[in-house]
């Protein structure tokens, strides 16, 4: 019985010891490396990923998070949240992955959803998600105003609950008080490349998933939105998608331990998924 603890013990300690040798073999690999970072705003997963310039995985955090249902067919999620949520999944990857030598950050996220700010650029109200569906009388007005055939010559979609356009139009209708307060609005993933360089852009990977961007001109539909009363001041300015939202901020670069300056990349999370399945398949 003696013995057989004894060796017990010894095979502990002889994990603990294998564990410790890779890790320190990994961080060891890790410290010369150029490392690119991938966050996903999911809908209810939010994941964080580092890639070496090799494309080699080093390593995966994720977070669960719960979509708000304060009413029925309404579906919420709070953009402080998101935040908060990934610098906990930064604090995660720290513990394995050398931050110090990223060189680039790209962001895919849900789409469709509508995030509103104030004048200051503070989050007004909990995000309107893709999945809500309060929005019915206004897909219905917005069709019958412009038509569907128009809406989708523009903008390449079909109308639907849950786009930026008809959530927008609902919070103009219900809650004209806080509408009155919005200076910015944008969809989800643009608000977490705000976070990290302070500025607020848009792409048309998720401008298309908006209802309010007219592929053919590359830039928001003025004439939808001028017929249905929207003020196209609300939307942020257009960037391609290969051009950066900018560099990280100072202070951005001292909270999640990244260097200050590397650029931050966005695109929608269906636009991601494409151009991986596109090289994976050339």
């Amino acid at each position: 019985m003696k013995n057989l603890l004894t060796l017990s013990k010894s095979m502990i300690v002889y994990e603990n010891i294998s564990f410790l040798v890779e890790y320190l073999a990994r961080k060891f690999n890790y410290m010369n490396q150029n490392i690119y970072l991938g966050l996903d705003l999911g809908t209810t997963v939010l994941k964080l990923t580092a890639i070496s310039d090799s494309g080699i995985i080093l390593d995966t955090k994720s977070k669960e998070l719960s979509i708000d249902t304060p009413k029925p067919g309404w579906a919420e999620e709070h953009p402080l949240l998101w935040f908060e949520t990934f610098h906990n999944l930064f604090k995660e990857i720290a513990l394995t992955v050398p931050l110090k030598n990223v060189k680039a950050i790209g962001i895919s996220g849900q789409m469709h959803g509508l995030i509103a700010y104030s004048k200051e650029m503070k989050i007004l109200r909990p995000a309107i998600i893709w999945a809500d569906k309060r929005s019915i009388r206004e897909v219905k007005k917005i069709n019958e105003l412009i038509g569907h055939k128009k809406i989708y010559t523009a903008t390449g979609n079909p109308l639907f609950t849950g786009f930026l356009l008809p959530s927008l139009l609902w919070l103009k209708k219900n809650e004209a008080r806080l509408y009155k307060k919005i200076s910015k609005i944008s969809s989800p993933k643009d608000y977490i490349a705000y976070q990290l360089t302070g500025n607020l852009f848009s792409e048309p990977t998720d401008g298309l998933a908006t209802a309010s961007f007219d592929y053919k001109k590359n830039n928001w539909a003025h004439e939808i939105l001028n017929k249905i009363g929207i003020d196209t001041a609300l939307f942020p300015e257009i960037i391609t998608t290969s051009t950066p939202y900018g560099q990280t901020t100072k202070e951005i670069s001292k909270l999640l331990q990244i260097p200050e300056g590397i650029p931050v990349y966005g695109a929608s999370d269906q636009a991601m998924v494409m151009e991986q399945h596109t090289k994976s398949r050339y």
